[in-house]
């Protein structure tokens, strides 16, 4: 039918619906034994399974267990070295399924056994026939035989009783899982207990090597099985045998535990390990339960030693489902009784097993009630704490059990082992447990303590461990307040002609007193002394706010703040602008203010205002047109940061027209007479005298002046304004005629070095003065000043764009972006970018891969570029890419520097790697020093990389604590690893060593 979906049951019975009906009857059983109170009494108690369909005799419900009514039958009979009927196979019901079709319980039967030979051992056995009928290896006749000496041991000098084992007589597994079956086994007499495949058919009829392929682990009696092969029904047969020491080779006695398995195929939706969870209150796996004379134990949750009823399964929520346990032992019970429950749900899916052993007549140890120390209201400071047991017979726990601190709104804060003898202190002869916290204890905060089940435990039998507390109420404290009151007063540190100040206290307060001081030292009581505090019209200097609050306790704390008033506002200076008369179509400003300021500029012409993005160190604004004569002004606003502000102008016409020059006659001209040409170096401060002999024409008359010029051709650069950046001589040749004029056009290339700046532009007409002009030649030069606007590039970064790609074993970044010359110019020279990124560890950005920029790129030309880049495993987390261009300037003519950063938001990139996790340890249930020790552990890939062709190594070693590990002791149980584990797929590894022999503790 349809699953249930359930995510946590508490001790949940076994519900399903089976199909099947079949003529076998026989499910299985386990037999165990131990010397009566007469010579050769042997007392056997077994618990046996059927199918009730078959006969009435195995019927089993609710009022057959709670009425103790006697079912079942068979002979249990001799088979070496005694002779005859020992007893019939009567039981009381304990368990049953009538979906499964199958009833469970317990019997007992005391005997007088009468050895041929007291020197060997007795054999008595339970056989029939038949097992169900549908299994896939085997099946028919059951043998189930049991071995067991009837003389005094030489190491006890007392007779010798079996093991014990316990087992549900059907175990399902999931289809295409690994699973591990651990059969629970114990032994009275403190032996050690160890496990085999039942081998013979005297041991185990029809179905010996039942389960084929499947691996048991003799020491833990632990069965592994990979159920890759056919599913359905399966027989287990094992032999459970105590032995005197770990060397020991011949068993003191064997039993048989006979089960059967059945593999199903799971619903689509269900994986491998979706099982369910059991949830408080059920007891812990392997828990050793105490229950004092006369007490009954009631409200656990599920399956049954003789004595105990379950009600019928109920639901407590939509996700929790629970079995209500009632046990009243019987005179039959004996005192140690192993309890095993899981829980299925109804689609087949079977969850873990628990087991525990419930002591008859034990009392375990408990914390007196009353006995906590300190209570009620502590100091923060507080670490020490203790509680009274109910008894001097106890020990330290051996699960892993901690002592629980939490605040009041359920926080866990602290977690002790209660294994960790530095923080755990036991003193039977008081009585006394005294344990020890790290926390710091918060005040005005209130905090309480749980216990684990089993801190302590028992010095008995398997030794009865303590009772969990969840109880809230058990142990509360309350924490004390010794702390001042907390006061935060929340106001700049400069301020304007208007003062105020905001403050939080973290308490209630019985008073509060604030003063001011004023510049002249004067102190004046603020009243009201509420918050906000503001204040008008102040003059410019020091401000000092105090205050002092006393909190309910008493505790007293005094805060002051102290603040400049500033009225001046900031100073802003031109450091750069446009020429008064410009032909650029770009303004480029830049200024300096003399305060940390914000700065709000407009552009205003006489029918129109723009809104300008400027920042605290200048704009470069483009034009909206090239018209000539028009003025522009430029409107900035500066503000200091408490708001003084200052407003600057600035106005520049714009000339985009060509210059015309015109030359005119003048009435007097002058005739080159001489040149003298100068070779040779010339000291600073020296001189030199020339003496020349000149022929003056014949045909001139009057007075004229003698000019002597130096430097004609501007070889020599002068101090001054006077520096030609660049010349250009032309020549002219034939006539020209009275009132004749001619016109030539130049060119001239402006180099980048030469700034944007005012220039005078100098055309002379014959500069050698070849010609002689009878009248004025003053007149053959005209000067006119030019304005030179450098056409310079400027590249902007724009639309970068960055995408994550995952892939199976590796992380791509696709990322694309463009690069606009927004600039007038194209740019020189080749020049390299960088793609940059920034990790959460790193407080700087490192280059991921540089490209180079185009060469020539010309004005208001787009290029795009796009990458695929393999990132490093070390890039993830909350990453930052950045892309930077044109790096130096010089070379590519960007002046600007506008734009060349792009930066991209942060993305979170995950963590790409393999994780390897240990995810089960089996271990054996007792170890004894000096003995050999098995441990199996398997190891999952839970992270998101497989590994391939890896080596690694594995190590068990031996710690004290439970925390922070550290090894105490070298076991040589390193393990090299090598292997392809791919994601979430397991191994598993086994390792033998021996533990010497004056080990001893937890």
């Amino acid at each position: 039918g349809e699953m249930i979906e359930v995510q946590r049951i508490i001790w949940c019975l076994l519900f399903t619906a089976v199909s099947e009906v079949e003529p076998s009857h026989f499910r299985g059983a386990i037999i165990t034994w131990k010397p009566g109170e007469n010579e050769n009494e042997v007392i056997i108690d077994f618990r046996i399974s059927w199918r009730m369909s078959d006969n009435r005799a195995f019927k089993c419900d609710d009022d057959v267990i709670a009425n103790g009514t006697i079912i079942g039958g068979g002979d249990i009979v001799c088979d070496g070295n005694c002779y005859g009927i020992i007893g019939q196979l009567f039981y009381r019901c304990t368990d049953y399924s009538i979906s499964e079709d199958w009833s469970s319980g317990r019997g007992r039967i005391t005997e007088t056994i009468n050895p041929l030979d007291i020197f060997k051992p007795i054999r008595f056995v339970f056989t029939g026939n038949a097992w169900i009928s549908t299994l896939n290896n085997g099946g028919g006749d059951w043998n189930l035989r049991v071995t067991a000496f009837l003389i005094a041991r030489n190491d006890t000098n007392t007779i010798n009783s079996s093991p014990t084992a316990e087992i549900a007589p059907i175990v399902r597994l999931q289809s295409g899982c690994n699973h591990t079956i651990t059969v629970p086994v114990g032994d009275i007499d403190g032996d050690i207990v160890r496990c085999r495949w039942a081998d013979t058919p005297e041991e185990c009829g029809g179905v010996c090597n039942g389960l084929p392929n499947a691996e048991l682990d003799n020491v833990t009696c632990s069965i592994t099985y990979s159920t890759i092969y056919e599913t359905g029904w399966y027989a287990v047969a094992i032999q459970v045998e105590d032995f005197a020491t770990f060397s020991s080779v011949n068993a003191l006695s064997s039993i048989p535990v006979q089960f059967l398995v059945f593999v199903y195929t799971a619903n689509e939706n269900e994986t491998c390990g979706q099982y369910m969870v059991f949830i408080n209150p059920t007891p812990p796996d392997d828990a050793c339960i105490g229950i004092p004379k006369g007490h009954v134990i009631s409200e656990i949750k599920t399956t049954s030693p003789l004595g105990m009823t379950k009600s019928r399964l109920y639901q407590i929520s939509p996700s929790e489902w629970a079995v209500n346990i009632t046990y009243s032992p019987t005179n039959e019970s004996g005192v140690s009784n192993v309890f095993c429950f899981n829980a299925k749900e109804s689609s087949g899916l079977e969850g873990p097993k628990r087991c525990v052993t419930l002591l008859t007549g034990v009392t375990p140890p408990a914390i007196v009630e009353g006995s906590q120390s300190p209570t009620s209201a502590v100091n923060p400071d507080q670490r020490t704490w203790s509680l009274v047991l109910n008894s001097t017979e106890f020990t330290r726990g051996t699960r892993q059990s901690f002592i629980n601190l939490f605040s009041d709104n359920n926080t866990l804060m602290e977690s002790i082992p209660a294994s960790n003898r530095e923080r755990v202190f036991l003193d039977q002869n008081n009585r006394t447990l005294t344990f020890f916290t790290t926390t710091s204890l918060m005040e005005k905060q209130t905090y309480y303590f749980t216990f684990d089940f089993g801190i302590v435990k028992g010095v008995t039998h398997c030794g009865a461990e303590s009772p969990a507390i969840d109880n809230h109420s058990f142990w509360r404290i309350t924490i004390r307040d010794i702390t001042p009151p907390r006061i935060i007063l929340n106001s700049p540190s400069v301020s304007n002609s208007t003062g105020y100040v905001l403050w939080n206290i973290n308490e209630e307060v019985l008073s509060v007193i604030c003063k001011l001081t004023r510049p002249n030292v004067s102190i004046e009581t603020v009243f009201p002394c509420q918050s906000p505090w503001e204040e008008h019209m102040l003059d410019e200097g020091v401000y000092i706010f105090s205050m002092t609050a006393t909190d309910l306790e008493g505790n007293s704390a005094t805060e002051k703040h102290a603040w400049t008033v500033d009225t001046t506002p900031p100073v802003l200076t031109m450091q750069r602008t446009p020429p008064t008369i410009s032909n650029s179509t770009r303004a480029n400003f830049q200024w300096t203010c003399t305060y940390p300021c914000t700065v709000a500029c407009n552009v205003m012409t006489d029918n129109q205002t723009y809104q300008v993005n400027c920042n605290i160190q200048g704009v470069v604004w483009r034009l909206p047109s090239m018209d000539s004569n028009v003025t522009y002004i430029l409107d900035i606003s500066a503000m200091d940061t408490v708001g003084n502000e200052i407003r600057v102008q600035y106005s520049w016409i714009t000339d985009f027209g060509k210059p015309n020059i015109t030359f005119c006659d003048k009435e007097r001209s002058s005739k080159r007479l001489a040149d003298v040409l100068h070779n040779g170096d010339m000291d600073k401060q020296h001189n030199y005298t020339v003496s020349r002999a000149v022929n003056i024409p014949e045909f001139i008359t009057g007075d004229y002046f003698i000019l002597v010029e130096t430097d004609v051709f501007d070889k020599v650069l002068t101090s001054g304004s006077n520096e030609i950046i660049a010349s250009l001589l032309r020549f002219h040749f034939g006539g020209l005629s009275v009132d004749e004029t001619y016109t030539s056009t130049v060119t001239f290339y402006v180099v980048p070095a030469l700034p944007t700046d005012k220039y005078t532009l100098h055309v002379t007409t014959d500069i050698r003065n070849e010609l002689f002009e009878y009248s004025n030649e003053a007149n053959n030069e005209i000067t006119q000043q030019v304005t030179v606007q450098q056409a310079l590039p400027e590249l902007s970064v724009e639309d970068f764009n960055v995408t994550i790609i995952y892939e199976a074993n590796r992380t791509l970044l696709n990322t694309d972006w463009s690069v606009h010359n927004v600039g007038t110019g194209k740019t020189l020279s080749i020049q390299w970018f960088y793609l940059l990124v920034k990790t959460p560890n790193q407080n700087y950005f490192t280059v991921l891969r540089t490209y180079r920029n185009k060469i020539g790129h010309l004005p208001n030309e787009t290029y795009h570029i796009s990458e695929t880049i393999h990132l490093p495993f070390t890039v993830y987390g909350d990453v930052v890419f950045r892309l930077t261009t044109d790096l130096d300037p010089l070379s590519s003519g960007d002046g600007y520097l506008l734009d060349d950063v792009k930066t991209h938001s942060t993305i979170y990139l995950q963590l790409r790697a393999a994780d390897l996790t240990i995810t089960a340890v089996m271990l054996s249930k007792y170890i004894q020093a000096g003995k050999g020790v098995s441990i199996t552990y398997t190891v999952q890939n839970v992270g998101s990389f497989d590994i391939s062709s890896t080596k690694w190594t594995d190590r068990i070693y031996i710690s004290d604590t439970i925390g922070n590990l550290q090894a105490i002791l070298n076991l040589n149980t390193r393990l090299a690893v090598q292997t392809d584990l791919k994601k979430q797929k397991t191994y598993t590894k086994t390792i033998g060593f021996s533990l010497p022999n004056e080990m001893s503790g937890q």
